[in-house]
């Protein structure tokens, strides 16, 4: 894993504080378990990571959150957060649990970054957006209108 993706599970520090239990909302996060952290993934999706899948991420990605014990919650979402834990709400009906936790790191939705774009636009200079310079998007979007604008040019 570490020879294909080489940066894919850097160390993450979270304020010099050893953190033992994580809820983690995103697969993004992961990483953590690394480090020897208790790791759960909680997801809205049917599977973790499923914007993955037909990808050479997926597999390797999979093979170690297994190796790394990474615990995963589907179809279920934040329905408060405690100080102390989070209570996870399953999806498919309406029921609520209680999760112990230290911390809780939220992987959020996509922003568009089109500041750098606006301040450029009337430079007079030739200018090109794309992926989330234009809008949220998933980065295999980035790299189709990355490579449809540069056979354009």
């Amino acid at each position: 894993m570490s020879r294909l993706f080489p940066h894919l599970f850097q160390p993450l520090e979270l304020r010099h504080k050893t953190l033992r239990h994580r809820l983690n909302f995103g697969a993004h996060t992961a990483n953590m378990a690394e480090r020897g952290h208790q790791v759960t993934l909680v997801t809205p999706h049917a599977m973790v990571g499923s914007a993955l899948v037909r990808t050479t991420a997926d597999w390797p990605l999979r093979r170690k959150f297994k190796e790394l014990g990474v615990a995963s919650i589907t179809d279920a979402a934040l329905a408060e957060w405690h100080g102390d834990g989070a209570s996870v709400i399953d999806l498919r009906d309406g029921t609520r649990h209680r999760h112990h936790a230290d911390a809780l790191v939220l992987a959020t939705c996509n922003r568009a970054g089109t500041a750098l774009a606006e301040a450029l636009a009337g430079s007079g200079l030739e200018i090109h957006a794309i992926g989330d310079c234009v809008a949220p998007r998933l980065a295999n979007m980035a790299f189709y209108e990355g490579r449809k604008l540069g056979l354009g040019l």
